[in-house]
């Protein structure tokens, strides 16, 4: 066994802890302990390879890294290695250090027969299981999730149980700047990697991730905005970016990215927490301003959830759940790939309280996110059963409201005054009675617009 301290700062937040294996362990076991104020970001290094990512957030103190040669003995964040022997590093960085010096103790205990079994033992590898073909059409996600590999209080089993009791067919694991690449054994609900890029300049995450979004050498990429620009450059063939909650304080995304780099927007964030609520009106405004200048962003939501089932946020009246909000996305087949395609077709529909549905007697086969020909103009939006007494739909034609009514069906059609040869769009957003938005479906389209701005910082100057 063996325990190491360091000291990390503000101004020297980054070190490495470096040791050999010399004889063929079954496990090595790192426990790694800190105070509880700031965070740690750990890299696992075998052999100039990295094989795993750690994080420890604000809501622990602890955590336990088990580093085997099996899944089960593996801990999720970390992928099993057939041998051990060799150079390992473990290399980190902290960041939100508030006090002068932070201590970081690790302690390692090489296992030589018998290795300790994960708790939730039984694993695959996500991309093996993110594929239900037999799903095809509308398949309802969730597109921001986490669990105790983060900041979450779930575990991967519970985060999987609450999807199927909310009537999940997928959902995208999206922990904090870490991957959790193994989940339990289970065949109903499909789980695509994602992870969510945590900076001091917002949160965005890459959806459908194929390998990790960080390594090592991204570790400055916390420090300035220079260097994360490098790190989201080098992911742009690396899943899809998709802002969140951006307008959320003091989580809130202000990095002057440029907007071809981003494929969606979370328009509805966890909606029981109260800061939401100004944070989605705002989104959806900025949403309006992208599409008017030709930047058709996909809308997405995002329950972001990190309680367990039955928890509410102090001020909240229902619990924060995995499907709340849900997003509908529609795909030959639920595989990765076609989520993936299914976004950046802007085929996607939001909504907190069930499926909404889109249709128009000048088109049968209408999608959201479609652009269609000037002959389409009478549309009509059916809203769910389940929806609360009160709500009010309003028609949305290049940004302005033209129409709304409370009913369950509503109508609109565009007047021939308007040429629908040139660039407009149209949605419908459903809205409670504090003027909040539960539902909306990305635009339909006519025409073309070529975008004269090209970044985000000048979308919120602009508009």
């Amino acid at each position: 066994m063996e325990e190491i301290k360091y000291q990390v700062t503000a101004a020297n937040p980054f070190g490495s802890y470096e040791f050999d294996v010399n004889e063929d362990l079954a496990q090595i076991e790192l426990n790694l302990t800190t105070s509880i104020k700031p965070w740690y970001h750990l890299f696992v290094i075998y052999e100039g390879q990295q094989v795993g990512q750690i994080l420890i957030t604000h809501k622990q103190d602890a955590r336990q890294v088990l580093i085997g040669k099996t899944v089960a003995t593996s801990s999720a964040t970390v992928f099993p290695s057939l041998s051990l022997v060799g150079h390992w590093e473990i290399k980190f960085f902290g960041s939100q250090i508030e006090t002068a010096s932070e201590e970081l103790k690790i302690n390692r205990i090489d296992h030589l027969t018998t290795p300790v079994i994960d708790a939730e033992s039984q694993q695959d590898v996500v991309r093996e299981l993110a594929s239900q073909p037999s799903k095809s059409g509308w398949v309802k996600g969730d597109f921001h999730t986490h669990t105790i590999y983060s900041d979450g209080m779930m575990t991967r089993q519970a985060n999987i149980e609450s999807a199927k009791e909310q009537g999940l067919d997928f959902f995208v694991a999206t922990e904090h700047n870490v991957v959790t690449a193994l989940w339990p054994r289970q065949d109903e609900v499909a789980i695509f990697g994602g992870c969510e890029l945590t900076t001091p300049f917002g949160h965005t995450n890459f959806l459908g991730l194929e390998r990790p979004l960080l390594d090592a050498t991204g570790m400055p990429g916390f420090v300035n905005e220079t260097a994360l620009m490098q790190v989201i450059e080098a992911n742009r063939d690396n899943g899809l970016m998709s802002i969140n909650h951006p307008f959320l304080d003091p989580w809130d995304w202000t990095l002057d990215v440029p907007l071809a780099y981003v494929t969606s927007m979370e328009l509805i964030n966890d909606p029981t927490y109260s800061d939401n609520d100004s944070a989605t009106v705002k989104a959806f405004d900025l949403w309006s301003a992208l599409w008017n200048h030709g930047w058709q962003i996909t809308g997405i939501g995002g329950s972001d959830s990190h309680l367990l089932p039955d928890d509410k946020y102090p001020d909240a009246n229902m619990p924060s759940l995995i499907g709340d909000p849900a997003t509908y996305v529609m795909v030959e087949s639920l595989t990765r790939d076609n989520v993936l395609a299914g976004i950046k077709a802007k085929h996607t529909k939001v909504s907190r309280f069930g499926e909404i549905m889109l249709t128009s007697v000048n088109q049968a086969d209408l999608l959201p996110g479609q652009q269609v020909s000037a002959a389409v103009r009478s549309f009509t939006l059916q809203l769910p059963n389940t929806t609360p007494a009160g709500y009010v739909t309003e028609w949305v034609l290049d940004g302005a409201v033209v129409a709304s009514t409370t009913a369950l069906t509503s109508t609109y059609t565009i007047t021939p005054e308007i040429d629908l040869t040139e660039y407009h769009w149209l949605r419908a957003d459903v809205k409670d009675q504090n003027g909040v938005q539960q539902a909306t479906f990305t635009p339909v389209f006519w025409g073309e617009r070529t975008p004269t701005i090209t970044t985000y910082q000048e979308v919120l100057v602009h508009d």
